[in-house]
């Protein structure tokens, strides 16, 4: 990791991005496989996104298969705290079941559920296992309970160190996996849903280790073991009864096997595998994220939907009722309400209307027009009784609907356009660039407010996004023109760059490197500890492009350039005239490498606007940096940029 990468820092933290949010604003990512919502942290919404996308790329590489894409939308909910998340977990004998997460398979949507403040577990690995549930789904349909949270166990905690992941590492589990806690193999397969060993809190444990064990032992316990556990998974996924399957598969009776697999949990060696060449790039980037905020409607419609898909149609009523009142014009709002309604056969003069207008909003919609047939004929409208049945064979004989209980909860899948800021409209009338950088200034707080900090210190974690977590960077700025930035994280290591205001330079394990030409003069401008108000001095040539817009944001599209340097493109909100992305170049040695910076959660500290998350994609790397603490006007020692001997 070059120098630029690193200083990337520096002018980062001087930028400032959309208005902070509370918590109770919830937002949406949008990734090529998943819709992400929640009222958590921002970034907490991106980075589970982005660990998603990478597991989902990986995973077909581990399990040594193709992975079928979902043949459903997936939807991720997730909650910013247990607090929000108990009124929406599955139910157990009346009451919320104790869980982290959870999947819900539906034929219209994949839902998955979890909160971001998970205490000592962090929401990545519960991300990672209910996404092995959806996976599972498509590829082996009608696998039982115990292989499903095995295999969701075992992946769940996948751990990933450079490009190798480590699979199967222990869990603690030991103290549920001896007698008497320790289940017959038939009393294990029993479990369902429905079972107290999957939803007791006393219980739960034993079921969930001797699952992960269980399913430890048939992938991982012995050399030859992983092309019989694929053998076996096919058997199941043609519909053999498991049971069956392992003894066809391991060419031994259950009951052999049964001893075998105790033996195996009594030696407690549950190594762990390590998988080499995972490529931690091959995943969506974040360029391929659509963020968005919700409205009030969208929100209630989709915890509405969440509860519709646990047949909770009480409380999913209250909300489906209150989305289509704060949406009107919202079409899936009134037309989940409608099906509700059909479901459960009451208020179907109500659902009829409700049909009707969803089908007025979004008339190309085949699922609402045959929904509105379905509705006239339980109604016992005989007029329209001849029409709906041709409307209804014509849809399932096109697959639009498949038979069964639940034909027509089929949702609003398919392509969804990704706004993100390359399309450009320079036909509206448009303000100068200076009127632009001059509001864009005072955003940010102001010359007075800006010119009154004299040095600042920044400190924070950063995660390389499908390669590792929990490394840290700290930021040291003195003006007019000093800056230091450490940054420690795998693969990276430890990277200290530093200018003093005269010499240039970077240390690495292989020692202090002077920076020159190109690198030098990149150094020099992003230590200006002035540059918001600079821009145009530092700037040789500044251009206002025109409006586009990035997710649901109208932005400005600003081109800096900066001497004989390639121009870098700045967006900015149209309503807040803070930036939003930049998108620009950086040296690394004599190669000028693209570099990409989203701007997030941003507070005002001194009467400053400065962003606690960025995310930074740079030559296949993409980082996600957290600010724990920026302190401004704090004493900075001069010879902390001073060059190393």
């Amino acid at each position: 990791m070059k120098a630029a990468l690193t200083l990337a820092l520096i002018v980062l933290l001087s930028f400032s991005s959309a208005v902070s949010q509370t918590r109770d604003t919830w937002r949406s990512v949008r990734t090529n496989h998943l819709l992400i919502i929640g009222n958590a942290d921002p970034e907490n919404l991106r980075q589970v996104a982005a660990w998603l996308e990478f597991f989902h790329s990986a995973f077909a590489r581990l399990v040594s298969r193709n992975v079928i894409d979902s043949s459903v939308p997936t939807t991720v909910i997730i909650f910013r705290d247990d607090a929000s998340f108990t009124p929406f977990k599955p139910l157990y004998q009346g009451q919320p079941v104790d869980v982290a997460g959870y999947f819900l398979a539906g034929k219209d949507v994949n839902y998955i559920a979890l909160s971001a403040n998970l205490r000592n577990r962090e929401p990545y690995g519960t991300a990672f296992h209910e996404y092995v549930h959806v996976h599972l789904r498509n590829t082996v349909p009608g696998a039982p309970l115990w292989l499903h949270e095995g295999l969701a166990e075992l992946y769940g905690s996948l751990q990933f160190s450079g490009n190798d992941a480590l699979l199967g590492i222990p869990l603690p589990y030991f103290q549920f996996l001896h007698e008497p806690d320790f289940l017959p193999l038939k009393t294990l397969f029993s479990i369902t849903f429905s079972s107290p060993h999957y939803n007791e809190q006393d219980k739960t444990g034993t079921f969930y280790g001797e699952s992960w064990a269980l399913v430890h032992y048939l992938m991982l316990g012995d050399r030859d073991r992983q092309e019989q556990f694929r053998r076996f998974l096919q058997l199941v996924s043609r519909g053999d009864d498991p049971s069956k399957a392992i003894e066809n598969a391991y060419g031994m009776s259950l009951p052999v096997l049964e001893d075998d697999f105790k033996a195996y949990v009594h030696r407690g060696n549950f190594s762990a595998q390590r998988i080499s060449n995972v490529d931690a790039q091959n995943y969506a980037s974040y360029t391929a994220m659509q963020r968005s905020s919700l409205t009030e409607g969208e929100v209630n419609y989709y915890l509405g939907d969440l509860l519709l898909h646990q047949r909770r149609y009480t409380e999913a009523k209250v909300y489906l009722t209150r989305s289509t009142k704060l949406a009107p014009d919202f079409a899936p709002a009134h037309y989940q309400l409608a099906l509700l309604d059909f479901i459960t056969n009451q208020d179907l003069d109500e659902a009829v209307a409700l049909a009707e207008r969803a089908h007025k909003l979004a008339p190309s919609n085949n699922e609402y027009s045959v929904l509105l047939e379905q509705l006239k004929l339980k109604r016992g409208d005989p007029a329209a009784a001849t029409e709906a049945q041709q409307s209804l064979k014509n849809a399932v004989s096109s697959g639009t609907v498949q038979t069964g209980s639940s034909s027509v909860l089929l949702g609003d899948g398919g392509s969804v356009a990704i706004n993100d800021g390359r399309s450009i409209d320079r036909s509206a009338s448009l303000p100068t660039v200076d009127e632009v950088l001059k509001k864009y200034t005072e955003a940010v707080g102001g010359s007075a407010a800006i010119n009154g900090i004299k040095s600042r210190v920044v400190k924070g974690t950063v995660d390389v996004v499908g390669v590792s977590r929990g490394g840290t960077f700290e930021t040291y700025l003195l003006a007019p023109n000093k800056a230091l930035s450490v940054i420690q994280a795998h693969p990276i290591g430890t990277i200290r760059v530093g200018y003093n205001g005269r010499v240039g330079w970077e240390q690495t394990s292989g020692g202090v490197r002077i920076l020159k030409g190109a690198e030098l003069a990149s150094l020099q401008s992003d230590a200006d500890f002035y540059s918001i108000l600079n821009l145009k001095n530092l700037s040789a040539k500044t251009s206002l492009q025109g409006k586009s817009k990035i997710g649901y944001r109208d932005v400005y599209v600003v081109d800096l350039q900066q001497g004989n340097t390639p121009a870098y493109r700045v967006y900015l909100d149209a309503n807040t005239y803070l930036p939003v992305r930049m998108n620009g170049t950086q040296m690394q040695g004599n190669v000028s490498v693209p570099v990409e910076i989203y701007f997030d959660d941003w507070r005002e500290i001194d009467g400053i606007k400065f962003p606690y998350t960025l995310t930074i994609s740079y030559h296949k790397l993409t980082l996600a940096l957290t600010a724990k603490e920026i302190q401004n006007n704090v004493p900075v020692d001069a010879k902390l940029f001073e060059r190393p001997l």
